[in-house]
C-alpha cells in the first residue's frame, strides 16, 4: 500500500513578480482594485475606473479616505457575486478557500508587511491593531510539520504578484483586522 502524503501547498506558489495590472491606480483604493482582480478572475470585464465611479456613486468609497471594511465586497455584489465577510478567521479558513481555487481578500496592517519592525510594534502597543489595506491571499505553502510556512500575496499597494511572506509576519499583519476575510461563491 502506497502511503499518501498530506498536501502542503494550497493555491498559487510564490514567485514575487511586479505587475502593473495588479497595482492600484489611487493611493487609497486597494479594496476596489482587489475586488476588480476577483471580478476579472471570475470572467467579469470591469476596470478600476468604473469600479471607483460605482463605489463613489453608492457611497462605498470616499476619495482620500478609502473604503470602510463594512463596504468591502459591495462592488462584487453589484456585479452579481455573493460574498461573505468573516472576522476571526484563521489560516485553515484560508487554506479551505484556496483548495476550492478561490483567492481570498483579507484586511491587513500594510506597515507590518512592508515595514515590519520596531516602529510597527510600538504602533500596536500605543494605538492598538489597525487594518489599513486590502489584498489577496493567493497561496499558502506549509513546512513539513505544518507549524509554519509561507503565504503568497497579490498586493495592489505594491503591484506584487504572489510575493511570499513568512507566515508569522502575515499573521501579525492580518491579526490587526481581527482576521477579516471576504470569500465568494
Amino acid at each position: 500500500m502506497k502511503e499518501s502524503l498530506p498536501q502542503k501547498q494550497f493555491g498559487l506558489p510564490g514567485y514575487d513578480e511586479y505587475s502593473e495590472a495588479v497595482h492600484q491606480g489611487l493611493p487609497d483604493d486597494c479594496a476596489i482594485k482587489t475586488q476588480e482582480l476577483l471580478l476579472r478572475g471570475l470572467g467579469i470585464d470591469v476596470n478600476e475606473s468604473q469600479l471607483v465611479a460605482d463605489a463613489i456613486e453608492h457611497g462605498w468609497y470616499t476619495p482620500s479616505q478609502g473604503t470602510l471594511e463594512a463596504n468591502v465586497g459591495k462592488l462584487m455584489e453589484l456585479y452579481g457575486i455573493d460574498v461573505t465577510q468573516t472576522h476571526g478567521a484563521n489560516i485553515y479558513h484560508l487554506m479551505l478557500e484556496l483548495a476550492k481555487g478561490h483567492p481570498v481578500l483579507v484586511g491587513v496592517d500594510s506597515g507590518e508587511l512592508w515595514n515590519s519592525g520596531f516602529e510597527e510594534t510600538v504602533e500596536d502597543m500605543f494605538w492598538g491593531p489597525r487594518s489599513d489595506h486590502a489584498l489577496l491571499v493567493a497561496g499558502i505553502e506549509f513546512d513539513d510539520d505544518f507549524s509554519s510556512g509561507i503565504v503568497n500575496l497579490i498586493d495592489p499597494g505594491t503591484g506584487d504578484l504572489c510575493k511570499p511572506y513568512d507566515m508569522d509576519q502575515f499573521l501579525d499583519a492580518w491579526n490587526d483586522s481581527d482576521n477579516f476575510m471576504l470569500t465568494f461563491s
